[in-house]
């Protein structure tokens, strides 16, 4: 509780409002390994599994990482300027910049009909080009397909997402983590990435009732999705909607805080590629 106050407090400083984060609303993310006890490996996304985590961005203006305990290995992210990506594929693929910029990719919206909406990958602004993309959401992963009734990407939006992941790789540093890191992130400006990670023999897993508990020897960070409505940039008009989802004033009101260390196997389960419910 002290560590969720503290960096709850912090972060307040750093931006005015706090974004839902998937269906369930929740302020606060969990993003650590649940383990087959809570939910089987096949129906575990990457939040709360240890695979990889392709390059990405999150719904929202800044993120907040709060790190509370690192993996036996692996689990170092990897941060690339977005700026730098664009900067490099403009000189040297700008048929990629047109095609990353078009509104006709397609995302996942349960519920709606047609189950999708189309917008682009990249936004113009007043600042510098914004990306906005989860590589999850669009192509489907083994843990969640992607649906049947969304339609499939072009062989050249496909090369388009390469280029991009390949790009920031090559451009990305490395961030060791180191148990009491804190980290604010422009989400607009930095991808993200993560590498695969193997928990400590030590781990310990516990249960949701007993969540009052560090889980000994695993790897946890605490996250949560911000935004500053006096200095922060304009939302992109293709944006507004995805932002609206996360900051508001009626999803916030919402907004609950998760106060224990394990999300429950319902909450796990539904991070699926419905960008309405994703985690990213």
């Amino acid at each position: 509780m002290d560590n969720i106050l503290l960096f709850a407090g912090i972060a307040s400083h750093i931006a005015d409002q706090r974004g839902v984060q998937g269906r369930e609303h929740d302020y606060l993310i969990h993003l650590r390994d649940a383990g087959s006890h809570v939910v089987p490996n096949h129906l575990r996304s990457s939040p709360f599994a240890n695979q990889a985590q392709a390059f990405h961005t999150d719904s929202c203006d800044v993120i907040g990482m709060y790190v509370m305990e690192t993996a036996k290995e692996g689990g170092q992210s990897y941060w690339a300027s977005s700026g730098q990506v664009y900067n490099e594929l403009a000189a040297s693929r700008p048929d990629i910049i047109y095609t990353l910029a078009a509104s006709n990719w397609p995302f996942e919206r349960a519920g709606s009909e047609p189950p999708y909406a189309l917008r682009a990958l990249l936004h113009p602004s007043s600042h510098q080009p914004i990306l906005c993309f989860s590589r999850s959401n669009l192509t489907g992963t083994n843990v969640a397909p992607r649906s049947p009734n969304i339609p499939q990407l072009s062989e050249i939006q496909a090369e388009a997402l390469d280029a991009l992941h390949y790009c920031a790789e090559k451009h990305a540093i490395e961030v060791k983590h180191r148990k009491g890191d804190m980290y604010f992130l422009n989400n607009l400006t930095v991808l993200h990435g993560r590498a695969s990670f193997v928990d400590h023999d030590s781990a310990s897993p516990i249960e949701p009732e007993a969540s009052d508990e560090e889980p000994r020897g695993e790897r946890h960070l605490m996250r949560l999705w911000l935004r500053d409505t006096e200095f922060g940039w304009q939302t992109p008009n293709g944006l507004q909607t995805r932002w609206s989802e996360v900051f508001g004033k009626e999803v916030r009101a919402r907004g609950k805080w998760s106060f224990g260390k394990v999300h429950s196997a319902s909450l796990v389960v539904k991070s699926q590629n419905d960008e309405t419910s994703s985690f990213s």
